[in-house]
């Protein structure tokens, strides 16, 4: 099920490649994979093709606004992104937030509101790129971006961290569908007193739970938002606390 936007852009590039000439002159005739995305100005795709817009397109959410691409990952269902964001980052609040596999800053925005200072971090270059620039638009001051791998961020991290520094209040992290594993000896290692598991898997958060409950956290909260209706995928909202 799409939105109407990606519908109808999806009928336009249908009635393109109706025939070679048109997919020709459309661009189309080759291409094994077109991404698209849509935003509250509308829909881009990757790459430009058949007289559909490309590059940036934007999502505001309680009142934050986020930029992004087709290219890079941001939660589609936009009816429940308010709700998404509103269960994972409650009304925790402290000293510092670390949030990883941050993208392009979906939880990174409102965890700048609670905390005094926090800590993104991001691999992929254009989300991390994103990010940066939605940190700016927004105007916070308060967060760090870090374009770097998880795991070696938290080796690094961990390594540079000495007896008078802040403790973590709050991890969140939000892990592709594979999930964390080669992630959670860091997080461990950094002891943050609470951890805000997001997943979209959940064979993969099982797993990952079952080390971190391992590890002496325990489980307060998990919530199911159904991000994919009619669909036997689920976003889980986990939420664990350092016992």
């Amino acid at each position: 099920m799409l939105v109407p936007e990606l519908d109808a852009a999806l009928a336009h590039l249908r009635e393109a490649v109706s025939d070679a000439t048109n997919a020709a002159r459309a661009g189309l005739l080759g291409l094994r994979e077109i991404e698209m995305a849509a935003g509250d100005d509308g829909v881009a795709v990757a790459p430009k093709v058949g007289g559909l817009s490309a590059g940036t397109i934007r999502r505001a959410i309680n009142d934050l606004t986020y930029q992004f691409s087709p290219t890079t990952f941001f939660q589609g269902n936009a009816l429940l992104l308010e709700a998404l964001t509103a269960e994972a980052v409650d009304d925790y609040a402290g000293r510092l937030a670390i949030d990883l596999y941050a993208g392009v800053g979906l939880f990174t925005l409102p965890l700048a509101r609670r905390f005094e200072r926090v800590i993104s971090v991001e691999s992929d270059n254009e989300a991390a790129r994103f990010a940066r620039q939605n940190i700016a638009t927004n105007q916070i001051a308060n967060v760090e971006a870090r374009h770097a791998r998880v795991e070696q961020w938290l080796t690094d991290f961990t390594a540079q961290r000495s007896a008078e520094s802040a403790p973590v209040d709050l991890l969140l992290l939000d892990p592709p569908r594979t999930g964390a594993a080669a992630a959670l000896a860091g997080i461990i290692a950094v002891q943050p007193a609470r951890i805000v598991y997001v997943s979209c898997d959940p064979p993969t958060l099982a797993r990952d739970l079952r080390r971190l409950l391992d590890a002496g956290y325990a489980l307060e909260r998990i919530t199911g938002v159904d991000l994919f209706p009619q669909t036997y995928h689920v976003e889980t909202v986990a939420r664990l606390a350092n016992c």
